[in-house]
C-alpha cells in the first residue's frame, strides 16, 4: 500500500444547498417573493391608472395633491417593492425589508377599510398581509436571512 492510498480522502464539494451563497431561496422565500412582485405591479398598475385618470381631465376637488404626484409616489414605493420581491425570489439578500414593510403597512390599510364600512376591501388585504408576514417571519425564511446577514 502506498502513502498516497493512507492519505486522508479530500472532502466533496458542497452542493449548492449546502453553502452559504445559494443561488435559490427556500420555498417560502420565493413564495413571498412572487407576493412583492404582484404587490409592486399592482401598486405600478395603479399609478399608471392615475397618470392616465389626470392626462384625461379628470380632477378630485377634495385631493390636496395631484394624480400625478401621487403617481409618483406610488412607482418610488411599488416599484421598490417589485424589485425587492424580485431580489427574493431570485435568492439575493436583499428585499425582505421592503416587502415586510408593505405588508405591515397594508395591515394599517386594512384596518381603515374595516373602519369604513368595506369589509369586502378590508378581508382580502389583510389576508394577504398576514400570508406575506407568515411567509416571511417563518423559521425557515428567517434562519435563511440570518445566515446571509454578513454576506457581501
Amino acid at each position: 500500500m502506498s502513502s498516497r492510498d493512507s492519505a486522508p480522502k479530500k472532502k466533496q464539494a458542497e452542493t449548492p444547498q449546502q453553502t452559504s451563497a445559494a443561488p435559490f431561496a427556500p420555498p417560502v422565500v420565493r413564495y413571498a417573493g412572487i407576493l412583492g412582485m404582484l404587490q409592486g405591479a399592482a401598486g405600478l398598475a395603479f399609478a399608471a391608472f392615475l397618470v392616465f385618470r389626470e392626462a384625461t381631465g379628470f380632477h378630485d376637488p377634495g385631493a390636496v395633491i395631484s394624480g400625478y404626484g401621487t403617481a409618483v409616489w406610488f412607482v418610488i414605493i411599488f416599484g421598490a417593492v417589485l424589485i425587492a420581491g424580485w431580489f427574493l425570489f431570485s435568492g439575493k439578500k436583499w428585499g425582505r425589508g421592503p416587502v415586510v414593510m408593505l405588508q405591515l403597512c397594508l395591515l394599517g390599510v386594512t384596518y381603515y377599510m374595516f373602519t369604513s364600512g368595506r369589509p369586502e376591501l378590508a378581508i382580502p388585504t389583510g389576508v394577504m398581509c398576514v400570508v406575506g408576514l407568515a411567509l416571511l417571519f417563518n423559521p425557515v425564511a428567517v434562519h435563511w436571512a440570518a445566515t446571509r446577514y454578513n454576506e457581501r
